[in-house]
């Protein structure tokens, strides 16, 4: 891979962040931003050795002109991943801000698959570990047993001491009707809590589906930001913990949106 390929261009510094809504406290809930450039050239030339991948310089070009990989891996972080883009149908909204407009701000539909299709060939495997190093980090620095911060008073109980497996079992059971919640021995305000929110968890669960879906023709070898060969585990505890997270961002809306 050239250098070029990863040099940002000046719209690096002034692409549009997304907005998240209100901040949240502690920093464990707080989106994860993107690498800096120097962290990431470092990172990712290493993870590219590691992975013995090799850029084909056809695909890292679209209509004459270079696809910074630096700018992309920044303008999919800052909306959230590639499941909330996916799901949001961003993709034309980040090719446009590549530079591929064909109806500014956004692109047309080849260069916005285009460019999808380069971010899961090259760069989505590798976000989604320093996505799950930066949680990981987050939870060991917070010296809490539970994922809640116990001011958000809307929360039940059982919610705010979940851990990220119980989290995930509440996603999964959204589409369950309240008498089946009941049954399986789910209490009242937990039930109260997915009927609250059933739209948005069920939202939840099909982002889930759509990451597991661009990300599992990957292969997890050594990861290279952190040397921890068990990274199929820690690509999983991404996964439970950004659903954990989710369900957080829907409490503290609830409470001050």
């Amino acid at each position: 891979m050239t250098r070029s390929s990863l040099n940002s261009s000046s719209a690096a510094n002034g692409a549009p962040r997304s907005n998240i809504g209100p901040s949240i406290t502690p920093s464990l809930y707080a989106q994860v931003p993107p690498l800096d450039k120097s962290r990431f050239e470092t990172s990712y030339n290493q993870w590219c050795l590691t992975k013995a991948i090799v850029h084909d310089p056809r695909l890292l070009a679209f209509e004459n002109r270079q696809i910074d990989l630096f700018l992309l891996h920044c303008l999919v972080m800052r909306e959230g991943g590639i499941a909330t883009v996916t799901r949001k149908e961003l993709w034309p909204v980040i090719a446009g801000r590549l530079s591929f407009p064909s109806e500014p701000p956004r692109s047309g539909p080849v260069a916005a698959m285009h460019v999808k299709n380069v971010y899961k060939e090259y760069l989505a495997a590798f976000d989604a570990l320093y996505m799950a190093n930066v949680m990981n980090s987050r939870r060991k620095a917070s010296h809490t047993p539970g994922l809640f911060p116990q001011s958000v008073s809307s929360a039940p109980e059982a919610l705010r001491s979940s851990s990220p497996e119980q989290a995930c079992m509440t996603v999964a059971h959204a589409d369950k009707p309240p008498a089946e919640l009941k049954a399986r021995g789910m209490s009242e305000p937990m039930i109260s809590f997915v009927e609250n929110n059933r739209s948005s968890l069920q939202d939840m669960s099909a982002d889930q589906k759509n990451f597991m879906d661009e990300t599992s023709r990957s292969q997890f070898p050594q990861d290279p930001m952190s040397g921890n060969v068990n990274v199929g585990r820690t690509f999983t505890n991404y996964l439970l913990v950004s659903l954990l997270l989710s369900i957080m961002f829907l409490i503290v809306c609830s409470v001050y949106c």
